[in-house]
């Protein structure tokens, strides 16, 4: 059974993590439930020594970190635009940036499991898988089809 660390009571934490003055009017419990199960499948793959005691310390921070997480997720899904007027059509987006916001979150997110764990933030953001992107290392052996021969006049090759 998957870990879950939030509940319905949590809604209100995760729009205010977002943007104070957000209701339930701007996002609405039903999308903000979609964001619970990944929010919780993150902070259970970062913090492998979850479930902690109820009530510890750990446990509140695994708990701050999946509201973190949840509004991190949600954070596409809010308007962007503000207020709106029809006649010859002028908006006002909001005061922030969705992408930032969100990174921020997930920043303080990982700064608090990295209490949990022992280890810094930055430790727990790094990758912990790496991948050769085709076309070798600048190597001229492996860079892809060999030169043509008749650019090679007048050089002599190893």
């Amino acid at each position: 059974m998957a870990l879950s660390f939030l509940t319905n009571a949590d809604f209100p934490a995760i729009r205010a993590a977002i943007r104070s003055d957000l209701g339930a009017s701007d996002l609405p419990d039903v999308l903000v439930s979609y964001a619970l199960g990944p929010a919780s499948s993150q902070v259970a793959a970062i913090d492998t020594q979850a479930p902690w005691p109820d009530g510890s310390d750990e446990a509140q921070r695994d708990h701050d970190a999946a509201v973190l997480y949840a509004a991190a997720y949600l954070l596409g899904s809010i308007p962007q635009v503000m207020s709106e007027r029809f006649q010859d059509y002028s908006y006002t987006l909001a005061p922030f940036n969705a992408a930032e916001r969100a990174d921020v979150l997930r920043q303080l997110a990982a700064g608090l499991l990295a209490a949990n764990l022992g280890k810094t933030a930055l430790q727990l953001m790094r990758s912990t898988s790496m991948a050769l992107a085709p076309g070798g290392r600048g190597d001229i052996s492996d860079s892809g089809p060999s030169v043509p021969e008749t650019l090679l006049i007048g050089v002599s090759l190893p």
